[in-house]
């Protein structure tokens, strides 16, 4: 395969149904492109023009969105961003038929994401891309940008005459200091936002990886390894957007931002002492966390903590390789709440083989504890977890829920049920009320309707 020398470079993503998706119980939010940004800003650093076409946020129809591309012009298209690395869509049409508008206008295209990750050869046939980026996309979309020969760059799957295919071997894990601070200017931040933390939203990420051995998660392209960025470059990238960019709020979006050692300390202690117009969250593991760190992501303005406590049965816990006691967890989500920020807390329903008692368990488990926010997510068997089952060629990448599971109608109208007995509490509601808190009401309100009302 020739390298490639584009007269422009696109990256694009589909747009999928807003809100919730009742086909496979997702929630598509409308959150940046982190991922696409980082290729764009680096290949702009580098005198090529790349821009972002961010379908999910424009909702353009593809005559506009794909304008003038040609088959001297490049495309990424991505199935999924870091935001969904971990959990995918699963219902294929939207990338279908993106897949099938690119090939239209004659562009070779390259497919980044889980799926390409999971099923490179399946993908590359359904879709009739010239390659799918199996790996971390960065590093490998912009040597193929910058005219690098497709075979010498690791991580790729490529056609190779009519029918064959050649595979250039694994792909080694992006250095996240070699990353240049993603350029927020090339969205409309207008089109970003979060229901419950604020608009004018962006992603960033101080590192990469989890070494924990949960049983329902897929790291295929985060991996077990942590890997950071240094801290003066977190602080520098998120300082810059918010001052020249106009960020509001953002998500740190590490999977463990404990975990990030320095770098997370880092931001922490200069948003206390800048004092940066920010509204962020991040995520942690309740139980890991030490009362100094929480002293740190409260004194550095932190408004809202994600915390997966997943089910409310021990012994399901245990079975799910989910580390740490459920007590503890507990214990953690009130040492936050504590220090003045919220939580959100997200359980799983439907986990194989269990019963209805045991989701009833769960949901007891989400009004006792009474977070801030609570987010009920069905269990969906994806590639690179100990639960997967086989990547399929229909209207489904894999099942929305596991066919040794609850049925998916029972299980999505048990999902509906707690929602609604989480939110609908007249104490829980009066509380909000009491402390005149109506902001944080708002927001609840905003949940329920985009979970339950579906």
């Amino acid at each position: 395969m020739d390298p490639f020398r584009p007269r422009r470079v696109v990256l694009t993503r589909p747009a999928w149904q807003p809100l919730t998706a009742p086909s496979e119980n997702t929630y598509n939010r409308t959150w940046p492109p982190l991922s696409s940004l980082y290729i764009a800003t680096g290949l702009r650093e580098r005198g090529i023009d790349a821009s972002v076409v961010d379908l999910q946020a424009t909702r353009w129809p593809a005559s506009r969105a794909l304008a003038g591309l040609g088959p001297q012009d490049l495309v990424f298209l991505s199935t999924a961003d870091v935001d969904r690395w971990q959990c995918p869509n699963v219902e294929m049409g939207p990338i279908d038929r993106l897949a099938a508008d690119v090939r239209a206008t004659g562009a070779p295209f390259f497919l980044t994401g889980t799926h390409g990750a999971v099923a490179p050869e399946k993908l590359l046939r359904r879709t009739g891309a010239r390659g799918v980026i199996h790996g971390e996309p960065e590093e490998a979309a912009v040597a193929l940008a910058t005219g690098a020969p497709p075979e010498s760059v690791p991580g790729l799957l490529l056609r190779d005459g009519a029918e064959g295919v050649r595979d250039t071997g694994p792909a080694s894990s992006v250095d996240l200091r070699r990353l240049p601070a993603p350029d927020y200017s090339l969205v409309d931040l207008d089109l970003y936002g979060y229901e419950i933390l604020g608009r004018r939203f962006a992603l960033f990420e101080g590192s990469r990886g989890c070494p924990f051995p949960c049983a329902f998660c897929s790291r295929v392209l985060q991996g077990r390894v942590m890997r950071r960025k240094d801290p003066d470059q977190l602080v520098a990238e998120v300082e810059r957007a918010v001052r020249r960019d106009g960020v509001e709020s953002a998500y740190l979006i590490d999977l463990e931002f404990h975990l990030g050692g320095a770098t997370s300390r880092a931001f922490c202690r200069s948003m206390a002492e800048t004092r940066l117009p920010l509204r962020w969250c991040c995520e942690l593991r309740p139980r890991e966390v030490g009362d100094a760190f929480l002293d740190d992501l409260a004194a550095g303005g932190c408004r809202l903590v994600h915390c997966g406590i997943e089910s409310g049965s021990p012994e399901r816990l245990e079975v799910l390789d989910k580390v740490g006691r459920l007590e503890d967890m507990v214990d953690g989500v009130h040492r936050i709440l504590a220090r003045g920020m919220e939580v959100l807390c997200f359980f799983i329903l439907g986990f194989p083989g269990e019963s209805e008692a045991e989701i009833e368990q769960t949901v007891r488990v989400a009004l006792d504890l009474n977070p801030t926010y609570a987010s009920f997510h069905l269990f969906t068997p994806y590639p690179g977890t100990e639960y997967a089952v086989p990547v399929g060629d229909g209207a489904h990448f894999v099942p929305p829920s596991h066919p040794d599971a609850l049925s998916f109608d029972r299980l999505s109208r048990l999902r509906r049920a707690a929602y609604l007995r989480f939110y609908l509490r007249p104490r829980y509601v009066l509380s909000r009320l009491g402390r005149r808190d109506y902001g944080s009401l708002l927001r609840q309100a905003r949940i329920l309707v985009s979970q339950a009302v579906s």
